[in-house]
């Protein structure tokens, strides 16, 4: 191993070119020149070595495709299916940066086409081998491998084609693949970087749309909140301030009750007080003729028992007598059916006294029914009065001139969203609060109280109906009556002629005894009737004072009455519509609150109905959204706070990678400019060594595309040229004396010189074969050569030979064990 760095142990070639079985061939530290005929496939080891570092050129490998690689075989022979070269580097330096002593490096290709690379067995990239390789000082454009017309194309080339030579020379390769990374980095972080700032042009509008979305979102959910907790103050604030109304209508109505239960024991008691006062004072006067009252009811009492007791007699006497006559039959029966349909009409007449009475209660309901609406009637108008829609239109029309400023200022769409909600906000109020509405619904509260006069008027006519209904029933009644009495008339007219002799004159006898004790009786009555009169009289005349005073306290208290029990019947009405307007709160709160007002907090402020149908207004104008959008807009955000990170991170990479960039730019300068002047030094004193005098000097140019290298040179006893003026020989041994300066300057760890002295006459290969050995001190050597004097330099011979079926064997001779003067013979 040369000089502590890394050195070629072996190559093994297996269906590569010309060699179809599996070739290994080991080198040693010297100079080794491998020899062989033409088309033996010498030249193909090298192609082997530059393959397998990584040539991608078939132009450089001397073949049209990549399966002119694989041996195709003879006439003995099937074709290989697949390349494979494994070389193997001793890394004890530790010059490549790998935990190996040895470094096998394997490429295979299939006919297929499949390719790929393998280090110590193990799958890797060419990209990972180069790198490798070049920053151990070689590879495949690092003069490791100098084919054959390496001389020509030094002479031949452009300048800014020899300057890419000797960039490879200035073993600037390891920082070209950095730099070139860098650089690949550069466009790919570039690229990340557009598609980044797309991503986040398409991204911010959406992400202002479901932002905005997400503010209107939970506004309408804030209002919607508001609106229940509202809602939930409404119904409490109401339903107490209706419980407090109903206790004190029932308060009051219970005041009345009493009031009016404490009036009626007052007129009981004025009464029993004035009856009290009259007896005292007409005590002694009245006493004889109510003891007189008393004799006369007596003697009337005693002739009542007698009458009565006749009348039965004359009852049966008449039953005695009817029973001869079958008409008699007929008209006591047509007696009792009127007597049965006057009873009848009786409870009919009862009935229709029950039906006028509860259609006083329905119109006294009715009356607090009307008295209320008139109450709503009364504050709709209040609230006409103090309509707002101006104020709404007023601030409508500053909405409108900042919604134009904010415009021409080129707010943000949030910003101008905002104030689009507010000015609708206000439409609506305005809408809401229209004076025609309120003047229309004075006139529905005007229409429901005529409507509640319609159902008062038509009770009122079915009152009168029934009232007529009850005339006529009470007529039909007396109508029945007097038949009743005509029935009884014709009845006693036949009882009359059919009586028999005996039964008549007992029946005269006892008419004439009962209408003597009925005339006895009505004279008797109107005895009793004459004292009443004048016990009256005798009361008036001497209390007459005190009757006045009692009838004007008597009407007074009738008068408070009779006003008390309207008032009653007002509060009562009142009651009715108290818990109407309970029962109304209770179908609004199951309206509101269907699934229950748990976990709703009532808000603390006064609520009214205008309040909450403002709230719901407003959270109407919110369109709804889905709640989702709720989820897009934090998904949008987060997106987007990552793109942006992403886009400063991308920025702060490609600032370092153009940094790095710059760094490994200014080493490969400052190298290369090192090792040029290296080169220029070697080219000058390996010149003046070929040529036995003279100069030799390398010119770094600026030219239209860059760069270019240009050679002088000044042959000894003549002018400075340029390279292209020599002639042939001098040209071949110039580049030599280049090609010489280079991998003196820069030596490689190991050299494959592929018959580079082809060109060279007899006395330049021997001092191209002295430059060799100068060479192989510092670097290991391995040469392609047809030439003598370059085989003499090497310390070791690798024959190639080919028998049938193009198939290359190797031969190893080692030249130290050979006779002097053996080679050339």
């Amino acid at each position: 191993m040369k000089s502590g760095v890394v050195s070629l142990v072996s190559i093994e070639l297996a269906g590569f070119k010309s060699f179809a079985k599996r070739t290994k061939i080991n080198f040693g530290d010297g100079l080794v020149a491998i020899v062989g005929p033409n088309g033996s496939g010498k030249s193909n080891i090298a192609d082997a070595i530059r393959w397998v570092f990584g040539e991608q050129k078939n132009k450089s490998l001397r073949t049209d495709k990549s399966e002119d690689l694989i041996y195709h075989g003879g006439d003995s022979k099937s074709r290989a299916s697949m390349a494979e070269v494994i070389i193997t580097l001793d890394n004890k330096s530790g010059s490549i940066p790998l935990d190996f002593t040895e470094i096998e490096i394997t490429r295979r290709l299939y006919r297929s086409g499949e390719s790929n690379y393998l280090l110590n067995s193990k799958r890797v990239s060419l990209s990972y081998i180069q790198e490798l390789l070049a920053s151990s000082g070689f590879g495949v454009g690092s003069y490791t491998v100098i084919g054959q017309g390496m001389i020509d194309r030094l002479i031949l080339s452009s300048g800014q084609e020899r300057k890419q030579l000797f960039d490879e020379a200035s073993g600037i390769k390891q920082y070209e693949i950095k730099l070139g990374q860098a650089r690949k980095r550069i466009e790919t972080t570039k690229q990340n970087l557009a598609q980044v700032q797309d991503l986040l042009s398409e991204l911010r509008p959406q992400q202002e749309i479901l932002s905005s979305q997400a503010a209107m979102f939970d506004r309408r959910k804030k209002l919607l909140a508001e609106t229940l907790s509202s809602k939930l103050a409404y119904i409490s604030q109401t339903s107490l301030s209706i419980g407090k109304l109903v206790t004190s209508t029932n308060t009051k109505l219970a005041s009345r009750k009493a009031m009016l239960k404490v009036l009626f024991s007052e007129i009981a008691k004025l009464d029993k007080q004035h009856s009290q006062n009259q007896i005292v004072k007409s005590r002694q006067a009245a006493l004889k003729i109510t003891e007189k009252l008393t004799s006369l009811e007596s003697e009337r009492d005693a002739s009542d028992d007698i009458i009565s007791e006749l009348k039965l007699e004359i009852q049966e006497v008449n039953s005695q007598i009817n029973t001869q006559n079958p008409l008699i039959d007929q008209i006591k029966t047509e007696i009792d059916n009127l007597v049965a349909s006057s009873e009848s009409h009786l409870k009919t007449h009862s009935i229709l006294k029950l039906k006028a009475g509860k259609n006083e209660k329905q119109i006294s309901a009715l009356d607090g029914k009307i008295k209320y609406q008139t109450k709503v009637l009364d504050e709709t108008r209040l609230q006409l009065s103090k309509s707002q829609k101006t104020e709404y239109l007023r601030h409508s029309l500053g909405l409108i001139d900042i919604l134009q400023d904010s415009m021409q200022r080129g707010k943000s769409y949030t910003d101008l969203a905002m104030v689009f909600y507010k000015l609708r906000r206000m439409i609506k109020h305005s809408i809401q609060d229209d004076p025609a509405e309120l003047a229309m619904k004075v006139g529905r509260v005007q229409n429901s109280i005529s409507g509640l006069l319609g159902d008062r008027e038509v009770i009122s006519e079915s009152q009168i109906k029934e009232i007529i209904i009850l005339r006529a029933s009470e007529m039909d009644f007396a109508n029945t009556t007097s038949r009743i009495k005509d029935l009884t008339l014709q009845l006693r007219g036949l009882e009359k002629d059919n009586k028999p002799q005996g039964l008549e004159k007992k029946h005269t006898k006892l008419l004439l005894e009962l209408a003597r004790l009925e005339a006895k009786r009505d004279t008797l009555i109107a005895q009793l009737g004459a004292l009443r009169k004048e016990l009256i009289e005798l009361a008036s005349n001497d209390n007459e004072e005190s009757n006045n005073t009692y009838y004007l306290r008597h009407e007074e208290m009738s008068n408070n009455r009779v006003r008390l029990e309207a008032e009653i019947d007002v509060v009562k009405a009142e009651l009715v519509s108290a818990n109407e307007s309970k029962e109304s709160i209770k179908a609004l709160y199951r309206q509101w609150f269907r699934s229950g007002s748990k976990g709703i907090k009532a808000s603390e402020d006064k609520i009214d109905m205008s309040t909450i149908e403002k709230l719901e207004a407003e959270a109407g104008v919110l369109n709804e959204i889905s709640p989702g959008v709720l989820r897009e807009a934090s998904k949008a955000t987060q997106r987007l706070e990552f793109l942006e990170s992403q886009q400063e991170d991308l920025l702060g990479a490609i600032g370092d990678l153009d940094k790095a960039s710059t760094q490994i730019a200014a080493k490969m300068q400052k190298v290369f400019e090192k090792s040029f002047e290296k080169i220029n030094i070697s080219f000058g004193k390996n010149f003046v060594k070929l040529f036995g005098g003279g100069l030799a000097r390398l010119e770094l140019k600026e030219q239209e595309f860059g760069y270019g290298v240009e050679i002088i040179v000044q042959l000894p006893n003549k002018k400075a040229q340029n390279l292209s003026s020599l002639s042939g020989g001098e040209k071949a041994l110039a580049s030599v004396a280049l090609l010489a300066g280079i991998l003196i300057a820069n030596p490689s760890p190991f050299i494959v010189l592929d018959e580079v002295d082809a060109a060279l006459d007899e006395l330049n290969t021997k001092k191209f074969a002295e430059l060799l050995a100068s060479i192989s001190d510092k670097s290991q050597v391995l040469v392609v050569t047809h030439n003598h004097d370059t085989m003499s330099a090497a310390s070791e011979l690798l024959g190639v030979t080919t028998k049938g079926d193009n198939d290359s064997q190797v031969v190893r001779v080692k030249l130290d064990s050979l006779p002097v003067g053996s080679i050339i013979n």
